[in-house]
């Protein structure tokens, strides 16, 4: 357990110097010493441009407008809440003014749906406005800690800056010694977060991911969890109409938390919440105080509340969830949670095939296109702090990244009235050239964003939508050619994939909605606010979650989103309302991947496994056994590129052996005997009747294996033909013995050249017995 008092001795050297601890003091109507600050240490420069205090760093507060501060844990004993925390701040002096319009940010919506926002907040909520800013709670290693912003310079609402000379602090009517007062960044160091911890010690064997979903979607989903297990996941699929009778809440929410906490104990990490509103349950959360329930317009969809496990989101029982003082949220999470917004399995399978394309065979052996980024960026963000927040998030990529911030960018300024950018029709045309990312920086709404308007936000406007119009622009009509991007977007509502029902019963497919769903386009995984974003502050969690991407690219791209909220956790709003679409153990790619080659070799009892990489051996590549989508067994290789799997293999079934390394496309093979594999007779009964079974795996890429059953001897014709009924391949054409048989067809027409990806036939032909099946290759 982390000690924070013997963690003191350590950090008061480093308090004494960042904080010019100088002097005691006496805070009116408080008796205990106080925090001190050095005016010398201020800065404010000639219009308030800069206001600056040595070592603090700056917290945005306003519309372009940050203030400097320090940040704090303070313990929380048994019995002590957020709500008994008090300041007084003493020797305040005047220092400067701002311009009272820098005092409140704007949302970034595209019909001013959040104007309200800014109004909300009473002076204590608001950031920057009082000395002491209570952010919330954090538990760390069976401790509480509040979280505290304290900051030397304060504004009012004059916009008047004032130099705060000293602070004192209460908790339940007792004054905090300075001591106990810990550098925040120097505790998480030290003890680090709870979500780490878990994924470090997770047991082995275990289940490790677990896709809840309904029984109308499971069919379609479990390709998914097959080809999670044969990559190395231990996966599942929960259907939600099982777990909510086992478990009690108030709510099906809160009995799917429940089933959520007893997972992460038996060791799990991953979630998929398959499925949106229609399908499983959902938290929408206030992140202000409240007496009575907010308007839904300002309760966030929030995913965290299934994340985070040890927070009490509820705590006064008045139905209103995740209040800062009158409930106790951790926002800490400890399981990775991703959600795909959808409610058709036909939107369950294209993201499936999709995903799996991504991670075998990115482009359709054209990965190139996945070292390139483009951006959109409108209005205040196109301008801001003149070099625009697109240019400011751009530095987080590595160099070999191409970045496009011309195309998408509003020209000649975001405040033009008659903006030059690209119209929709070209803008379409370029993004389906494919980029391994896409940013978006612009107002929005549930269905879009603008991509240039008249002035900041005014009509005219151009509106890059989801695409269910009739003149064949939008998103549902980029190009499927299967380059397939990662999304970020910081407009207002992109992620609300709640907004077709009441109050706002929205037509047409939210934009998450529409990219996740899209066949062979669109997004693998997406990053989006279920609400609103802010002009002047939400582009630092774009930038934060890029910086934390392109640093960790052996960490699945969650955690980058996770890393994000944890850096700028006082933006509680955005906390809450953002949210992760996609499978959650994705990694996004941070360079063209490499391309790994296996080859087998099988002894009586093992498999000798071979990887290499462009002819050279590949080491640390993680290779899995499996069968029938259950992991038999795991190896890694050795800097040979060298694995031996310890198994014996049954000559009657199909194995998959897969490899996985970081920044590398998934490599797998199928170990069959031979290319019909027959069974005795004698040995097995008999099957009853011809029988042709559906294909696995299927989606495949390059390879898959059919097999048939046969009551007799036969003549037997298998066919594979494409969709305009052209025989492409003849796998089996001859006599065959009775039995269960298999064969494997390699994507390879009858000249001995691959084939396109798409829809493909294959029909079995027999004295008397015909049956066709579909199978869909991946590329």
């Amino acid at each position: 357990m982390f000690n924070v008092k013997r963690k003191w001795n350590v950090v008061k050297t480093a308090l004494t110097v960042l904080l010019g601890l100088l002097l005691v003091t006496n805070a009116s109507g408080f008796d205990q010493p106080t925090i001190s600050f050095d005016p010398s240490e201020a800065t404010v420069g000639s219009n308030a441009s800069v206001i600056e205090y040595t070592d603090a760093h700056r917290v945005t507060v306003g519309m372009e407008l940050s203030l400097p501060c320090f940040e704090y844990l303070l313990e929380l004993n048994d019995g002590e809440s957020l709500s008994l925390i008090e300041s007084q701040a003493a020797g305040l002096s005047a220092i400067g003014q701002v311009e009272r319009s820098l005092l409140h940010d704007a949302p970034t919506s595209e019909n001013n749906e959040y104007g309200l926002l800014p109004a909300l907040p009473s002076t204590e909520f608001r950031l920057g406005f009082s000395t002491v800013h209570v952010t919330g709670r954090i538990n760390l290693n069976d401790q509480h800690f509040a979280q505290l912003l304290v900051f030397p310079i304060t504004v009012d609402a004059d916009g008047v800056l004032w130099f705060n000379q000293s602070v004192a602090i209460k908790i339940d009517g007792a004054e905090v010694d300075p001591s106990t007062l810990v550098l925040r960044e120097s505790v998480l160091k030290d003890a680090g977060t709870q979500r780490s911890s878990v994924a470090a010690n997770a047991a082995s064997g275990a289940l490790e991911y677990v896709i809840v979903t309904s029984g109308e979607l499971a069919d379609a989903l479990a390709p998914l969890a097959t080809y999670k297990n044969e990559t190395g996941y231990v996966t599942e699929i929960k259907l939600i109409g099982d777990i909510l009778p086992l478990y009690s809440g108030c709510d099906d929410a809160e009995k799917l938390r429940e089933y959520l906490k007893e997972f992460h104990a038996s060791g799990g990490q991953y979630v998929l919440l398959a499925g949106d509103e229609t399908v499983l349950p959902i938290r929408h959360v206030y992140h202000y105080d409240a007496d009575t329930t907010p308007d839904l317009t300002y309760l966030q969809l929030c995913d965290l509340y299934f994340a985070d496990l040890t927070g009490d989101w509820d705590t006064d029982n008045d139905g209103i969830w995740g209040e800062r003082y009158h409930d106790q949220p951790d926002l800490t999470p400890e399981l990775r949670v991703g959600r795909l917004p959808i409610n058709r399995p036909e939107e369950a399978t294209n993201y499936v095939n999709k995903l799996i394309a991504y991670e075998t065979n990115p482009g359709g052996d054209d990965p190139g296109y996945l070292e390139s980024a483009f951006f959109f960026s409108s209005d205040q963000m196109r301008d801001y702090s003149s070099a625009g927040q697109h240019n400011l998030i751009a530095q987080a990529y590595p160099d070999h990244f191409a970045i496009d911030t011309a195309s998408g960018v509003e020209m000649s300024s975001g405040g033009d009235l008659q903006p030059t950018n690209l119209p929709i029709n070209e803008l379409q045309q370029v993004v389906s050239e494919g980029y391994g990312i896409v940013n978006i920086i612009a107002h929005g709404a549930s269905n879009g964003f603008c991509t240039k308007t008249s002035g900041y936000n005014n009509w005219p406007k151009e509106f890059f939508g989801t695409g269910v119009d009739e003149d064949g622009l939008g998103f549902v009509h980029l190009e499927p050619n299967s380059k397939i991007s990662f999304y970020y977007s910081l407009a207002c509502s992109n992620g609300g994939f709640d907004r077709d029902q009441p109050p706002f019963y929205e037509t047409g497919h939210n934009l998450a909605q529409a990219l996740i769903a899209q066949d062979n386009a669109g997004a693998v995984g997406f990053v989006a606010y279920s609400r609103w974003g802010w002009i002047s502050s939400s582009h630092k969690l774009q930038k934060a979650f890029f910086d934390s991407l392109f640093a960790n690219p052996e960490s699945p791209a969650i955690d980058a989103m996770y890393a994000s909220k944890e850096a700028y956790y006082y933006y509680r709003d955005l906390v809450y309302g953002q949210n992760y679409f996609g499978d959650p153990t994705l990694k996004v790619y941070t360079r063209v991947p490499d391309s790994l080659h296996l080859d087998v070799m099988m002894s009586s009892s093992d498999l000798d496994v071979s990887v290499n990489c462009n002819g050279e051996p590949a080491r640390n590549c993680e290779v899995i056994l499996s069968h029938d989508g259950q992991i038999l067994a795991e190896a890694v290789t050795d800097a040979s590129g060298h694995a031996v799997i310890d198994y014996t293999l049954d000559s009657l079934e199909i194995y998959r052996i897969s490899t996985t390394r970081t920044n590398a496309t998934v490599s797998q093979v199928l170990m069959v005997q031979s290319t019909v594999t027959s069974v005795d007779p004698d040995e097995v009964s008999l099957p009853l009747g011809f029988v042709l079974h559906q294909n696995y795996p299927n989606p495949f890429n390059p390879s898959t294996v059919i097999s048939f059953d046969l009551p007799e001897p036969s003549n037997v014709l298998l066919t594979v033909f494409n969709v305009l009924g052209q025989t492409v391949a003849t796998p089996v054409n001859g006599s065959i013995t009775a039995g269960p048989h298999t064969v494997e067809w390699d994507g390879r027409n009858t000249n001995g050249s691959a084939v396109a990806g798409g829809v493909y036939f294959y029909r079995l032909i027999t004295d008397g017995f015909s049956d066709v099946k579909k199978m869909i290759l991946l590329k």
